[in-house]
């Protein structure tokens, strides 16, 4: 179990942490794109992750077989790993869901119903020739099969935090993890609209668009403490992240750190010639 679950969520996380990078980069403009905001160096370091200790796609291969071998488990009567416990004998039908797009416990429950519909959907196209697995195996790799592992990573990493949330004691504090797991799920949904139309209808799919716009405004006035609390220090963080807010103080401190910043360059009366 830790293996499959472990390469997948290696995977997921290093691309969706590459991803994230990228739009706070783009999100601070041009001064995301100085060296003093260390947003190239962050890209660099994460890169690596991508594809070292195993690429991530050959990593949800392994994840791919893991989940098969549970539903093989699951037919001889065999205890599921508690990861996968989501998986049934029979597929979900969609046709029955009726989800409160405002309820988190019901939105965790619709997360479980896709990552085991995911499986179900897998094993059938992998098996309607079983004298052709390998081929299947290939072929299905770039859709069905990451649909299962990306499916199988929402529903771990969402009841994973959603228990975590459980243990906060501070109320105040506790809704606003909620909130936070509320607009990943909205925003997981919007991202993969097939399946979410097919089981909450258009208008709750345009309900979940306003939600997400609310509660991202609501979030704003606490960014700034939920940023702070992480164990990062100043120097990880870069100019546009310190926790001062100093920004433009603290990009004029690097470029005024800067050896003859100040000063013409050598070559210039070279560069003003030439330009005659």
């Amino acid at each position: 179990m830790c293996h499959g679950l472990c390469s997948n969520t290696k995977a997921f996380v290093s691309w969706k942490s590459q991803e994230t990078i990228a739009d706070n980069r783009r999100a601070c403009g041009g001064h995301g794109y100085a060296k003093s905001a260390l947003f190239d160096e962050i890209l660099n370091i994460n890169d690596l992750n991508q594809t070292w200790e195993g690429d991530n796609h050959v990593l949800i291969m392994q994840t791919q077989q893991f989940l098969f071998k549970c539903m093989k488990w699951l037919g001889e009567g065999d205890d599921l790993p508690e990861t996968v416990e989501f998986l049934s004998l029979s597929p979900p039908d969609l046709g029955e869901i009726s989800t409160n797009i405002h309820d988190l416990n019901g939105l965790i429950e619709l997360f479980s119903v896709r990552a085991n519909f995911y499986v179900h959907r897998a094993s059938l196209e992998m098996m309607k020739d079983p004298t052709k697995v390998a081929e299947h195996f290939d072929k299905l790799q770039s859709f069905e099969l990451f649909d299962m592992c990306q499916g199988y990573h929402d529903i771990y990493l969402i009841d994973s935090f959603s228990k975590w949330i459980n243990t906060i004691t501070d109320s105040s504090t506790r809704a606003i993890y909620q909130k936070f797991l509320m607009v990943h799920m909205h925003k997981k949904i919007l991202e993969s609209p097939l399946f979410f139309t097919q089981t909450l209808g258009d208008d709750k799919i345009d309900e979940v668009k306003l939600s997400l716009i609310k509660s991202l405004k609501e979030l704003r006035k606490d960014i700034i403490p939920l940023t702070d609390v992480t164990p990062f220090p100043n120097s990880m963080t870069g100019a546009l992240g310190n926790e001062d807010l100093q920004i433009y103080d603290r990009i004029l401190q690097h470029v005024q750190a800067t050896p003859k910043v100040t000063e013409r360059a050598d070559w210039w009366k070279l560069a003003y010639t030439n330009s005659k």
